[in-house]
């Protein structure tokens, strides 16, 4: 019975893989294709859990608090299992964090980290080993506060 309802509830997220849950003093569901073309921004980054070069679609931090999150200091972002990461002001006005949705240019899903990602454009391995703890995966869920 357990794996049944894992498998419904895996089905049921990947079916769903293109949107996001978000609360500004409501519940919305934001539909990822909605997102504007000209907030898109499109990078290689260096990917430093599979070692490799990669190339993401998404909209910088800041473009979407500024679009979704009104004036809000902080960001909660929450993933699939419920792991949460908070981003403050100062985090938030950063132009290096980005929220990937797409990865060479499919939707993320949940087998491959997605719905939606934090990366850093401008990772790098000596200078930034800290960012590692804000890469946050299968974001589901925005609340702004």
């Amino acid at each position: 019975m357990i794996k049944i309802l894992a498998i419904i509830f895996l089905t049921f997220n990947i079916i769903n893989a293109s949107e996001l849950t978000l609360i500004n003093g409501n519940i919305k569901i934001l539909n990822l294709k909605n997102i504007s073309k000209d907030k898109i921004v499109n990078i290689n980054i260096f990917e430093p859990y599979t070692k490799e070069y990669t190339n993401f679609q998404g909209i910088i931090l800041k473009e979407f608090v500024q679009t979704y999150g009104l004036k809000h200091n902080t960001l909660i972002l929450t993933a699939l299992d419920d792991y949460k990461i908070e981003f403050s002001k100062k985090e938030i006005e950063d132009k290096n964090i980005i929220l990937a949705f797409k990865e060479k240019n499919v939707y993320l899903a949940p087998d491959t980290k997605g719905p939606l990602r934090i990366i850093y454009k401008d990772y790098k391995k000596d200078k930034n080993a800290i960012y590692l703890t804000k890469w946050i995966w299968m974001i589901v869920k925005a609340e702004f506060k």
